[in-house]
């Protein structure tokens, strides 16, 4: 047997893994749909569910190279999300909340350019692990409530013109950091319920952003 057969011999055996797992999440899927599938919740939900929740099982995600929608349960962390480091097709990642998430998950979030979705309410990610989010532009929803950015990340944020919804309450965001969001004209929504804002700040905000409903305190 040459490389090629054992390398098809090991791929035919990584997917048959991956249905199996599937199968305990709820996804009666072939082969075929495997490969193909485009969205998964790896949430948790009936015993079963929850028992397959594991980090060795999330080795899972690394087969299914067509995922575009991923939610991950709460309890999950940065060896879970460090398997979808390759699935360079995802568009929407949700993990709410995000507690155990670190700058080692923004690395991976990093290599994600089709991105428009990411909600990590409460991850740890710093303004240094977001700062590796700069190539991301796509976004139109991110939730960062409770997260552990503040002015720095403002301008990566700013980038992101088609932003429509955002999440920035609890962050240690001041009004120094609010002229880098004056022009997400296409947001309709902004969460800032902060107290390191003030409301001359927010005044200013939502001049600069009149269609958008930017809830404060």
């Amino acid at each position: 047997m040459d490389n090629k057969q054992i390398e098809a011999v090991q791929e035919q055996m990584a997917l048959e893994a991956a249905q199996a797992w599937l199968k305990q999440l709820g996804y009666d899927l072939t082969i075929e749909q495997v490969i193909n599938l485009k969205s998964l919740s790896a949430v948790g939900g009936t015993q079963e569910r929850a028992a397959a929740l594991t980090t060795e099982n999330m080795r899972h995600l690394r087969v299914l190279k067509n995922l575009e929608t991923l939610e991950l349960a709460q309890f999950g962390n940065d060896d879970w999300v460090a398997n979808a480091a390759g699935l360079t097709k995802m568009r929407s990642f949700v993990m709410l909340p995000a507690s155990n998430l670190t700058d080692r998950s923004a690395a991976v979030f990093a290599g994600w350019p089709e991105l428009v979705q990411l909600m990590i309410h409460g991850c740890t990610i710093t303004d240094a692990g977001f700062a590796k989010l700069s190539g991301l532009k796509k976004l139109k929803r991110l939730g960062l409530q409770y997260a552990n950015i503040g002015d720095a990340s403002m301008p990566i944020i700013g980038q992101n013109t088609d932003l429509e919804n955002m999440t920035l309450s609890f962050t240690k965001v001041t009004d120094a950091g609010l002229p880098h969001l004056y022009n997400l004209q296409k947001l309709t929504y902004l969460g800032f319920q902060s107290q390191t804002l003030t409301p001359a700040g927010i005044a200013t905000l939502r001049q600069k952003l009149p269609n958008c409903k930017v809830v404060y305190p």
